[in-house]
């Protein structure tokens, strides 16, 4: 027993420098990290049905078309993990209404981390970095470059276009904040 007990205390050690050489050294991952947490949590704050459960449902067979007609050939052949992930967890029985919660917290987490990560590849602050979308989103200030095709951070039914805007900025940040060689 007393065996086991050091040897928790040596990985908890182990765990504890490497988070700290984690926190030292990478930044940028701190950056994802609090700004992901932050956005998952006003992403469930403000959360609102989401589209892509639509086609989950059907997925997961808890809504049932009679015919085939090309709504259902939408929802049963368009391919995402937006649609799959929930698909599998309506299909063991979670309510679509929690599902809904937690989507629009993954919607918010990627809103919230794309622009942290663009804010901190230009400014190099790391506080600013975290806490600019939450001033972003709370001021609406993006729509004054949505132009004819609103920006939507979260908060709306459009998943698709959420994430899909949301992955295109994650990896234009990645880019901006890599290692120069």
């Amino acid at each position: 027993m007393k065996v086991k007990i050091l040897q928790i205390k040596k990985s908890a050690r182990e765990a504890y420098v490497l988070v700290k050489t984690f926190a030292q050294k990478d930044s940028a991952a701190i950056v994802l990290i609090a700004a992901g947490l932050l956005g998952f949590v006003i992403g469930i704050l403000h959360a609102t049905w989401q589209v892509s459960l639509e086609s989950a449902q059907v997925v997961a067979r808890t809504v049932a078309y009679s015919t085939p007609t090309p709504f259902y050939w939408y929802h049963t052949k368009l391919w995402t993990l937006m649609v799959q992930a929930p698909a599998l967890f309506l299909y063991l029985g979670m309510s679509a209404r929690v599902l809904s919660f937690i989507v629009s917290g993954v919607v918010g987490m990627f809103s919230f981390q794309a622009l942290s990560l663009i804010i901190y590849a230009v400014s190099g602050r790391k506080l600013l970095a975290i806490l600019s979308p939450s001033f972003i989103y709370t001021t609406e200030a993006v729509s004054l470059f949505s132009g004819s095709y609103y920006i939507h951070l979260m908060a709306t039914m459009h998943t698709y276009g959420m994430i899909g805007l949301a992955f295109a900025v994650l990896v234009l940040g990645l880019f901006m904040t890599l290692p120069k060689v």
